[in-house]
């Protein structure tokens, strides 16, 4: 009888503890978080709607998409904790982190997982007589959303030895930025192919009105890669959605997800893992998502900036921490 009574006594105590275990990690969820993506009509929003919808599903609390500037806003509203998480190309994130090249402090942000190379070229119009970096002079171009992409477009250009004051530059969202193009207010845009797939306008104003492209000079790559170590070479294949012939450019810093490098790291661990066993869903609905599906070795891509240790603790367990 005694025994009988001990054994009640100790599973009681087990299921108050494990209750209090679960009532207690549930506490280290935020009452809502939001997932900072990019302008409409860029891939980054169609990214962090993917990341809400399953983030909701899974934690149980209220998880959106917000509309941002990108990559450098999405750096600000970290470190301002106003979302949890963004998107962040490394061509933003490296000089973000370690306070340079127009950033006035370091910023404390960290990678949890990388997605695809980001591969650059400008996008015009086939009758269009721009062909190369020269033939931008004098012209109303498209630079991307807000000053983003100023961080590896200005090296660029002056790897081509131009300036912005060499042509008229157009910031707007890229969804508006290929409205533009295809209405001839701006003679071309960045047609960034984001891992397997250009973003959403491109392939809009490729069905409606075609395209075409063209990328850096071979020496202006070398020029670039010397001040950028984010950058890569790359080659887009005329087997790309859009594209007709292959072009050898740079992979200008891809994307990956970013959290406060102070972030609670069970919940950091809990996301990233969450995000990685579920990447076959969010492939299958956000096509972006593919790429980190077919070489899990950009999940953990080195970009000089160190990886939160919640997401660390994760890659490990799962075998694809080799840095």
């Amino acid at each position: 009888m005694e025994r009988a009574r001990l054994n009640t006594l100790l599973a009681a105590v087990a299921i108050a503890a494990m209750a209090w275990a679960s009532t207690a990690t549930a506490q280290k969820l935020p009452a809502s978080m939001e997932v900072g993506g990019a302008s409409i009509g860029g891939g980054f929003y169609v990214m962090a709607g993917g990341i809400a919808k399953l983030l909701e599903a899974e934690l149980k609390i209220p998880v959106t998409a917000a509309v941002t500037e990108g990559s450098r806003e999405n750096i600000r509203l970290i470190d301002r904790k106003q979302i949890f998480m963004g998107i962040i190309s490394s061509n933003n994130g490296y000089p973000g982190y370690h306070g340079l090249k127009g950033f006035d402090k370091k910023h404390p942000i960290a990678p949890i997982l990388g997605l695809y190379p980001h591969s650059f070229a400008y996008m015009t119009l086939p009758d269009s007589p721009v062909r190369k970096f020269a033939d931008l002079k004098g012209h109303r171009v498209g630079v991307g959303t807000g000053r983003t992409w100023d961080a590896f477009l200005k090296p660029l250009y002056k790897a081509h030895g131009l300036t912005y004051k060499d042509i008229k530059p157009v910031y707007a969202g890229m969804s508006d930025l290929y409205t533009q193009l295809g209405d001839g207010i701006i003679v071309a845009t960045p047609g960034i192919v984001a891992g397997l797939s250009p973003i959403p306008g491109a392939l809009r104003l490729h069905a409606e009105k075609g395209a075409a492209y063209f990328g850096p000079d071979p020496a202006a790559v070398e020029k670039v890669l010397k001040e950028l170590p984010y950058m890569a070479r790359i080659r887009i294949s005329k087997d790309t959605p859009t594209f007709d012939k292959d072009i050898d450019t740079v992979d200008i810093g891809g994307p990956h997800v970013y959290v406060r490098a102070d972030a609670d790291a069970d919940l950091v661990y809990k996301v990233t893992k969450l995000l990685h066993q579920n990447l076959d869903s969010l492939a299958g609905e956000v096509r972006y998502f593919k790429y980190a599906q077919a070489n899990p070795a950009v999940l953990t891509k080195n970009i000089n900036v160190p990886f939160h240790p919640g997401a660390v603790k994760y890659w490990k367990e799962a075998g694809l921490w080799k840095q």
